[in-house]
């Protein structure tokens, strides 16, 4: 990427973050200030275990009940 673009780039990118649940930023943040000092193996298992909790989370269940509401609307 040219240099002229980074900057405009990287706030685009932020934006788009900026946009995520919470918890879920949160549990990101977390498992990749700690990349540095894990294994690949133990990286991957606590991703696992952040996408186990985002997915029973009420925030992620009403966000799939609203789609569900939505895609029944459209038919």
């Amino acid at each position: 990427m040219p240099a002229a673009e980074l900057e405009e780039a990287a706030w685009a990118w932020a934006a788009e973050l900026a946009k995520a649940p919470g918890p879920a930023l949160a549990l990101a943040k977390s498992i990749l200030d700690r990349t540095f000092e894990l294994s690949p193996r133990d990286v991957f298992a606590l991703g696992a275990e952040a996408m186990a909790l985002c997915y029973t989370s009420e925030e992620h269940q009403e966000s799939v009940a609203e789609f569900l509401r939505a895609s029944k609307s459209r038919r």
